[in-house]
């Protein structure tokens, strides 16, 4: 999210670099016209307006792009970097010399006690588990230290948000999810067990129910 606003500021520079080189052209031109250098002046006016046009254009499409770049919520089950503390708390987590079971005690007790930014946030942790799980890589590898926590962290981020008794679609999906994840991690479970594809089946019932 901080990315984000970083790579917007930039376009926002580039265009006010760009605004100023057409004023400074312009200016030149007018000089020119007033040294009686008409052919002289167009040449710079049409150059100046191109070269405006041109960067706007170009800053445009950098704003764009750093919109549709900075995706905190990757659908894919590689790494992504999250622009939070959290997710450095949990790195620091996955590196510790401690088993599956006691990592995941302290990822959910820094779940627990997350405040989130805002809905949107929300939103994104939602998606990210949606499409996490619709990727069907969600547990590819279950000794990636650092991406099933990762996932542990924010299931029950969107987990301890609802009230169980509200009977949320998502809030279910998300418990799910986390059943899954936690249980395949420390080993209790395999990932072609009858447990997980049991709960794999009722996070497709949720998501047919909720039209993601």
């Amino acid at each position: 999210m901080q990315e984000r606003s970083i790579r917007r500021g930039d376009a926002s520079l580039m265009f006010i670099f760009c605004l100023l080189a057409f004023l400074v052209t312009l200016v030149i031109g007018i000089v020119r016209v007033v040294q009686k250098r008409n052919k002289q002046f167009e040449r710079w006016f049409a150059l100046s307006s191109a070269f405006l046009i041109l960067t706007i254009i170009l800053s445009f499409i950098g704003s764009k792009d750093s919109e549709i770049s900075y995706d905190p919520l990757s659908q894919s089950n590689t790494m992504t970097t999250f622009a939070t503390d959290w997710a450095e708390q949990v790195n620091e987590i996955a590196d510790k010399d401690l088993s599956e079971t006691e990592k995941i005690g302290q990822v959910s007790s820094l779940a627990e006690s997350y405040k989130l930014e805002d809905k949107n946030e929300l939103r994104d942790y939602e998606k990210y588990l949606v499409g996490e799980f619709k990727s069907g890589g969600y547990l590819m590898d279950i000794k990636d230290h650092n991406y099933m926590l990762r996932n542990i962290f924010i299931a029950e981020v969107v987990d301890n948000y609802y009230n169980d008794t509200d009977n949320r679609p998502i809030d279910k999906f998300a418990f799910n999810f986390l059943q899954n994840t936690k249980y395949t991690y420390r080993g209790e479970d395999a990932v072609d067990s009858d447990a997980v594809k049991e709960n794999e089946e009722q996070m497709t019932k949720v998501l047919e129910k909720i039209k993601q």
